[in-house]
């Protein structure tokens, strides 16, 4: 019951009461590259605290790790310049008693697209990989070896996901 409810608070956090107002001009870089420093720079962190970076729907999406919290933005790309754009505040899992919290939650890039996440972190430094199970399908998900923290991104179609370790 308290997970649930947690989930549901985060859930509703994440969708109305964390959202940044989008500026009407985003700063614009020629590059990907460029786009990734630049925006590192806005966020105060450097290229040490990106766990990793994915494509998906033409999106990129960088993961990044600010003070034991996670960060994800995306690299948006417009008239064939490049803009890093950060749409929900940093992911902050705490412990609460449970040794591997994680939470649920949908984000939402600049064009308005949206993917459900699932953000954990795992206290046993054993545990190098998790499992996430959506309908039936098992994927494997590092956990980052500094920072603990695993996440697991999807188009936000329906369908429920599971986390265990492996």
């Amino acid at each position: 019951m308290k997970k649930q409810l947690f989930v549901f608070f985060f859930t509703s956090m994440l969708l109305f009461g964390c959202n940044q107002t989008v500026q009407n001009k985003l700063p614009t870089y020629s590059n990907i590259q460029e786009a990734i420093k630049g925006g590192l720079q806005q966020e105060g962190v450097t290229n040490n605290a990106i766990i990793s970076q994915t494509e998906i729907d033409n999106n990129i999406f960088i993961f990044y790790v600010e003070n034991d919290a996670l960060g994800i933005s995306t690299i948006n790309t417009k008239n064939k310049n490049y803009m890093w754009y950060r749409g929900q505040q940093y992911m902050n899992i705490e412990n609460n008693g449970n040794s591997s919290p994680f939470l649920e939650g949908t984000i939402e890039t600049q064009d308005k697209k949206k993917y459900q996440i699932i953000v954990g972190k795992i206290n046993d430094n054993s545990t190098k990989e998790v499992i996430v199970t959506e309908n039936m399908n098992r994927s494997i998900v590092p956990v980052d070896t500094k920072s603990r923290i695993f996440y697991y991104i999807k188009s936000d179609k329906n369908g429920t996901l599971d986390v265990e370790k492996k």
